[in-house]
């Protein structure tokens, strides 16, 4: 909203991203594992396919990394771009089986998700409650959507007014926002007058929620194991030296993770 919905990159090329991911010292580490701080960073495909190609030629250092997308920017690569270039994490937002946000147009979520889990790629899937329309049946819709896609990890908070963002002017006009000390502006608390739950209806709803995913899902850990597992199996007789190194990585994972199960 701030920049009128237009991406300014703070890193122009994907050969700068790569040079930049290639001057970390990453000390004895089999692989360079990093984060990407980016509102939608594969929304670019000719600055990512840049860096891809740079990337897939780290056979002896395989680059990885997680990183913010949606929907619409990850079906614009073949899942073999996706390993190539060093996707090992991904955090989508689906938000709600009913929002009309362009990222989410014209997808098959399960099919993709499930694809990229089958690769050994981690999915951080993320809605939100909160919405006007939301009554109790609607967010029970949307909470079994989020089953059904099988995330690794999950986020759900309430939906809340930033400042000077159009969501808060609405706010504002309407006179339903509350008064709220900031500390408490997190995702997890009622920032404004809901037309069908008073404020702590809906945050008792949230926690519930939080405890459902665990208990139908299953402990997070468990789930990046099993990923991982998925990955390893499909990589480790590639004919593509760097998606066997990357096989490695996903074996070490497992074996770290491992000893949990006795647990």
């Amino acid at each position: 909203h701030f920049f009128d919905r237009e991406h300014y990159p703070l890193v122009e090329t994907g050969r700068e991203i790569h040079e930049i991911i290639r001057s970390i010292d990453f000390g004895k580490n089999g692989c360079r594992n990093i984060g990407i701080m980016d509102e939608d960073f594969l929304a670019d495909r000719k600055r990512i396919l840049e860096m891809a190609r740079l990337n897939a030629r780290e056979t002896e250092k395989p680059i990885l990394f997680s990183c913010f997308s949606s929907l619409k920017s990850i079906s614009q690569y073949a899942l073999e771009e996706l390993l190539s270039m060093g996707l090992a994490g991904v955090w989508i937002g689906v938000e709600s089986k009913r929002a009309d946000y362009p990222k989410l147009k014209d997808i098959d979520a399960v099919k993709l998700i499930s694809n990229l889990k089958n690769a050994g790629i981690n999915i951080l899937i993320s809605m939100i409650i909160g919405y006007d329309w939301h009554d109790e049946s609607a967010i029970e819709e949307d909470f079994q959507y989020l089953l059904s896609l099988k995330p690794v990890l999950s986020q759900i908070m309430l939906y809340s007014p930033c400042p000077q963002t159009p969501l808060y002017e609405k706010m504002v006009k309407e006179n339903r926002l509350l008064d709220i000390p900031y500390k408490f502006h997190d995702g997890f608390h009622v920032l404004f007058e809901h037309p069908h739950f008073l404020p702590q209806e809906l945050e008792s709803i949230l926690a519930r929620l939080l405890q459902r995913e665990y208990e139908e899902l299953g402990p997070s850990i468990f789930r990046i194991l099993e990923t991982q597992l998925l990955g390893y199996n499909s990589l480790k007789h590639s004919y593509n030296p760097l998606f066997r190194a990357r096989a490695i990585e996903h074996k070490k994972l497992c074996l770290e993770i491992y000893p949990l199960l006795k647990v």
